[in-house]
């Protein structure tokens, strides 16, 4: 019995120790069902968004991608969810020809 306890304690303790495989899915394999940003090159993202009592929103976004990138592009909108699926109520681009971009959008009803 005590075999069997020494035995299965270094069993556990080997799994632990040996490191996960991990993957990420490749761009080529995402559906369009899957929402998200793809994190490929970018350094840093905030994202902010707000709707007042008086029911104005405003979002603010800002992207930082690293140096060898020259061309960042944002893509936003609002949507809303009526009749079982999702309507874009407004929609907005910002491009920018450098490694940075911003959007910042107030007072939209």
């Amino acid at each position: 019995m005590r075999r069997k306890a020494v035995v299965l304690a270094l069993s556990l303790l080997i799994l632990c120790l040996i490191p996960a495989s991990m993957f990420a899915q490749g761009t080529s394999q995402a559906t369009e069902s899957e929402v998200g940003p793809i994190w490929t090159h970018i350094t840093e993202f905030t994202n902010s968004f707000d709707i007042s009592s008086s029911g104005l929103a405003q979002f603010d976004t800002s992207l930082y991608a690293r140096s060898n990138v020259n061309k960042v592009v944002i893509d936003a909108s609002i949507q809303q969810y009526s009749n079982g699926s999702w309507q874009t109520i407004k929609s907005w681009t910002s491009t920018s020809n450098t490694n940075s971009g911003y959007l910042l959008k107030k007072g939209m009803s």
